[in-house]
């Protein structure tokens, strides 16, 4: 058994990695990184961080993934403080992927791609899917870019209509978003399509994360949308001011148009509908 020693010494190794963790929070850049890394060298994690002030980018370096993972946020490094296998997991839970069976080759398109974190998940389990990615903050494709240099990737909003909107900035908290929310740190004009625009094929998943803009997408696939064999989406309460849940809307238009819900999980409000005409 685990002498008392040894017992507090444990006690006090998690106690100062949860105060580096809270450091790490409230400081930017290089202050943040080395806090970072030492509350992994005390949690013995095997993972890394870096901070490049020349162009402000975070690199994640872990065990089981031969490539940095970059980032503009210090909260998206926080979550990487467990490795990548456990931050993609998560993503993985919250859209259903093992409800899914994936071959080589099936379309993914991902629209809210954030940084390209559910390609990470993909590359690693080993599953060599068509990545189709939808991104419109600069800042995040820029990354996406680099952490997903070889997929298709679009610098552009979705919505229903073909036309410049406003774009919302709360790259922070990843809550970016073409409907105007509580708070926000700036706006620009971004060019915005309609989905149907790149679907020339079957997908196999459409992963849906716009803020509150869920029903808008959806109606931007128009005719092509019984090509679509799975929609997993972030349906939580997001939708403008009034952070309103996008899950009633996405789901009546949903079965109307031949598809199913599979499952719902909570409390992030994520979504799993399946095209009942499909196989």
């Amino acid at each position: 058994m685990p002498s008392v020693l040894s017992k507090i010494v444990k006690f006090c190794r998690k106690r100062l990695s949860e105060a580096c963790l809270n450091g790490a929070m409230r400081r930017d850049g290089q202050a943040c990184t080395k806090l970072l890394n030492l509350a992994s060298a005390l949690k013995k994690t095997g993972v890394s961080f870096r901070y490049d002030p020349n162009t402000k980018i975070y690199s994640y370096i872990g065990e089981g993934y031969g490539k940095p993972v970059h980032f503009f946020h210090k909260k998206r490094a926080i979550m990487y403080r467990k490795g990548i296998a456990a931050r993609t997991s998560l993503l993985a839970r919250d859209y259903f992927l093992s409800r899914i069976a994936f071959s080589d080759g099936d379309v993914v398109m991902d629209c809210g791609a954030n940084i390209g974190e559910l390609y990470l998940w993909f590359a690693l389990n080993g599953l060599g899917i068509r990545y189709v990615a939808f991104e419109p903050s600069p800042l995040e494709f820029s990354a996406l870019r680099l952490n997903c240099p070889d997929v298709e990737g679009h610098n552009v909003a979705l919505w229903n209509r073909n036309e410049t909107l406003t774009f919302y900035l709360a790259s922070e908290d990843a809550d970016s978003s073409v409907i105007e929310p509580a708070q926000h740190q700036g706006a620009i004009a971004v060019e915005a399509r309609r989905l149907e625009d790149y679907i020339t094929r079957p997908v196999r998943l459409l992963k849906l994360e716009a803020e509150g803009a869920e029903p808008e997408i959806l109606e931007g696939i128009g005719e092509k949308l019984p090509l679509i064999h799975y929609i997993a989406a972030d349906l939580g309460f997001e939708r403008g001011v009034g952070r309103e849940s996008t899950l009633a809307p996405v789901t009546n238009m949903l079965l109307r148009r031949n598809f199913s819900l599979v499952d719902v999980a909570y409390p992030r409000v994520t979504a799993l509908f399946k095209n009942d005409k499909l196989p």
